[in-house]
């Protein structure tokens, strides 16, 4: 984007060069020079730019590799990264000058002569068009971050089939024998709410068992079911709601080696109209007692799969805790976690932000996008106020007739930015297509997904018309508040 302003800007700016070239011509200058001339001063603009990138860049770095969560550095030492960043800055100025230095190697003494020969129809044309280009990118961005800020915020407030609101987890190595001592203990304290273990973290379910079932049709491939070991608070503690049956009780000793409990998902998967009291066999023989309602136990780029629960699991410690004074009730599980486990370290987790750190790449990514989105604007604007100041420039005398003739402010102003709303509009007609294919694309990553809303196109549009009328009304305004006479003097 910054190599297409410096194009629009020395193409612009080809008649104040256009008495330069024509002189250059008749002394005996080939196109060749002109061109190495141009691309020269191109590449030394680029130079100078590169050695200030390079000080901007070492300056940023640590809070980039921060924001990015990538441990990244400039090793100068090593050659291959030495030449590529050689490569950068001559790649970017030979890009930047190419055109120009065509277009103005191109222009013959005659012409120049004739009058002001930078006002060249294709050069005008390629001037809309890298605007148009600009603008477009800079409206992609704006939607890809409103639609990827949408989608986090979708995913963080979506009803998962659970709380996990006030929950912390504990891991170690084992609980087994020593859990309902620590059940019991923290369950004495009122701050404490419920308690509950699983062998395997709930989002990162690793057990696996295949499985076939009464009623099973003879042909059907035994389907392998994730399967979740618990304890009899699990549903309790998690607030699951049921939709048939009951969920294992210590009122039921039989459960641990008779009972499976599956979710809505395992039902359909299994075609079952009547699943209570039906033989399951996951692992060992046993009966089916109850049907949770589906809760997602995995990321939401992914539906919901079937699932059995089943008795017993003790790595996992988890506890709802009232939300009144948090700090000082994990303070006291502290406590009575060491009491039991003294050679354990205290590893404690909020579930919530353990659900949200499945999304961390997506939050980098919209950051990212914000991010671009500003600088994109940022540096489309800086070509946009460029352009505008050399086409007041230009237009002095007009300028200056135009109120002498009875124009005021408000008209000269509006013959000045009308072509810039033009191209704008023209950009987000582009655009608007490009970001909702790019974007519904990325949203087909998820199982569950917002839909995107045709007010997202129209604020994106909207927001950048009005940063072009700002950027481009301030020096309209200038040029059109200016003194006629002088405006009228001007050479």
């Amino acid at each position: 984007m910054a190599c297409i302003n410096f194009m629009n800007l020395a193409t612009a700016r080809s008649m104040k060069r256009s008495k330069e070239v024509g002189l250059r011509k008749v002394i005996g200058a080939s196109r060749s020079q002109l061109i190495r001339q141009f691309l020269g001063e191109s590449i030394l603009i680029s130079a100078i730019a590169f050695v200030f990138a390079l000080a901007i860049v070492e300056l940023f770095l640590p809070a980039f590799s921060s924001f990015t969560g990538k441990p990244l550095s400039i090793d100068f030492s090593n050659i291959e990264i030495f030449i590529g960043l050689i490569c950068l800055f001559i790649v970017t100025g030979v890009i930047s000058g190419s055109y120009p230095a065509i277009f103005l190697s191109s222009l013959t003494p005659v012409k120049i002569l004739k009058g002001p020969a930078g006002v060249h129809p294709r050069s005008s044309l390629l001037r809309r068009l890298l605007v148009i280009g600009q603008f477009t990118i800079s409206i992609v961005l704006i939607i890809g971050t409103i639609i990827i800020y949408q989608q986090l915020q979708y995913m963080k407030n979506k009803d998962l089939g659970f709380d996990k609101e006030n929950l912390i987890y504990l891991e170690t190595e084992d609980f087994s024998g020593k859990y309902e001592t620590l059940r019991n203990e923290l369950l004495q304290h009122p701050e404490i709410i419920s308690v509950a273990a699983s062998g395997d973290m709930l989002l990162n379910i690793g057990t696996n068992n295949v499985a076939d079932w009464e009623g099973m049709d003879k042909n059907a491939k035994w389907i392998s079911f994730p399967t979740l070991y618990v304890t009899e608070d699990f549903a309790q503690t998690f607030k699951l709601r049921m939709a048939q049956g009951r969920f294992f009780s210590k009122e039921y000793p039989s459960d641990e080696l008779e009972g499976f409990v599956i979710n809505e998902a395992a039902v359909k998967a299994m075609h079952l109209q009547n699943p209570i009291g039906k033989r399951l066999n996951a692992g060992r023989k046993c009966k089916i007692i109850g049907v949770v309602k589906d809760f997602n136990f995995r990321s939401l780029h992914s539906e919901i799969e079937p699932l059995i629960l089943s008795l017993y699991g003790f790595r996992h410690l988890y506890v709802r805790v009232n939300s009144k004074d948090i700090r000082k009730t994990i303070g006291m599980v502290e406590q009575i976690y060491h009491k039991h486990y003294p050679e354990h370290e205290f590893t404690m987790h909020f579930f919530d932000e353990e659900i949200d750190k499945q999304y961390q790449s997506e939050g980098r990514m919209g950051n990212i996008f914000g991010y671009f989105s500003i600088l994109a604007i940022f540096i489309a604007c800086l070509g946009l106020f460029g352009l505008v100041s050399f086409v007041s420039e230009n237009k002095t005398k007009e300028i200056g007739i135009r109120k002498v003739l009875g124009a005021s402010v408000r008209n000269v102003v509006s013959t000045l930015t009308k072509d810039f709303v033009v191209w704008t509009v023209l950009a987000n007609i582009i655009a608007w297509p490009i970001a909702y294919f790019v974007m519904n694309k990325w949203l087909h990553d998820f199982a569950y997904r917002i839909e995107i809303s045709w007010w997202v196109f129209v604020l994106s549009g909207g927001v950048t018309l009005l940063i072009v009328l700002l950027t481009v009304c301030y020096q309209a305004i200038k040029a059109a508040m200016a003194n006629p006479v002088e405006s009228l003097r001007y050479e």
